[in-house]
């Protein structure tokens, strides 16, 4: 029979495949990328020398914006090492404005955080908003941090950071070009600054993928995002607990990747609904299904959200090295 109108609204809503070619997004603006380049490189080297922070920190970043499993990575580390607060400047937190937020697990925070540093929040880690990462930084450490991860602070050179680690994405690797024909900040020849490289999703791939240039030869972490289970209010309900017919909110950088691991769960999707990145949530139906970071930007507890786990090999070197910093044993 013919598919109906609303498999068709269905199939015109889904974004590119989950792997789509790393063609350039908007090629007809690649004269504008040397203009782009040199004003955010001036920006990042202008100044003063970084300034040091009172307790070690490590820094988890990428060479683009936006999908590269940064903050993943950040709450997978945070949980293995004790004592490790998570700080980020809290990109479109609600309300806007250059003030330091601290959040603490257990205990509503009362302003926004930012979705991502909600997201880590509710997962039982201590956070700190604050789009000046010095002060943020200090402000953690007063507070009994022992040790600051610095969410997507590759780029950010005013603080010193004792290690560097990037993130990529075997899937899209480059963003697709530099800014602004793709999503790229860096290329490749910025590794070099990098201690550790953490890719995710080679397995993804139906031909085999390695990293490139200075970055082959540093030590590398791997990892799949494999989902673990639905959270509804306070509880962790198996995968099996949702079946269709539901509806897909993404409000993600690449809601491809959601939007498959849907389709693996073999869920009975009947509307998929896109929003921008951070974007808010408004007007979202009660038997939707999100990803853990989308369900941080409604209220605790209201959304159903898909939990994801990273599966995770090579990252012993990691943790010792990190565990080092703080004179903890490995």
């Amino acid at each position: 029979s013919p598919p109906s109108a609303r498999a068709r609204e269905t199939v015109a809503a889904l974004p590119a495949p989950r792997v789509p070619p790393e063609a350039p997004a908007r090629p007809w603006l690649w004269p504008a990328v040397p203009i782009v380049h040199a004003v955010a490189g001036h920006r990042r080297h202008r100044g003063s020398a970084p300034r040091v922070a009172p307790v070690p920190v490590v820094s988890i970043g990428g060479l683009t914006a936006g999908g590269t499993g940064k903050t993943p990575v950040t709450g997978w580390l945070a949980a293995r090492l004790p004592g490790a607060w998570v700080l980020g400047r809290g990109y479109r937190r609600p309300g806007g404005g250059t003030d330091a937020r601290i959040g603490r697990p257990g205990i509503p925070p009362t302003l926004p955080l930012g979705d991502e540093l909600e997201m880590l929040r509710r997962r039982g880690i201590p956070v700190v908003s604050c789009p000046d990462r010095y002060r943020g930084a200090w402000l953690a450490a007063e507070a009994g941090a022992r040790l600051i991860l610095l969410d997507d602070g590759f780029q950010h050179r005013r603080l010193q950071r004792d290690l560097d680690i990037v993130c990529i994405d075997a899937r899209w690797p480059t963003g697709r070009g530099l800014i602004p024909v793709g999503t790229g900040r860096e290329t490749w020849r910025a590794l070099d600054r990098a201690d550790f490289v953490w890719v995710h999703n080679v397995e993804a791939l139906e031909t085999p993928w390695s990293v490139p240039g200075p970055g082959a030869v540093l030590p590398q972490v791997r990892s799949q995002s494999v989902p673990d289970h639905w959270r509804w209010g306070p509880d962790a309900r198996a995968l099996s607990s949702v079946r269709g017919p539901v509806v897909a909110v993404a409000g993600l950088a690449r809601p491809g990747g959601f939007l498959g691991q849907l389709a693996d769960q073999r869920l009975s999707v009947t509307r998929v609904d896109l929003r921008p990145d951070h974007a808010p949530l408004d007007g979202v139906p009660s038997d939707a299904v999100m990803t853990e970071k989308d369900a941080a930007r409604l209220p605790e507890g209201t959304a159903r959200a898909l939990v994801c786990r990273l599966e995770v090999s090579g990252a012993g070197p990691l943790l010792h090295r990190i565990r080092s910093l703080v004179g903890d044993p490995p």
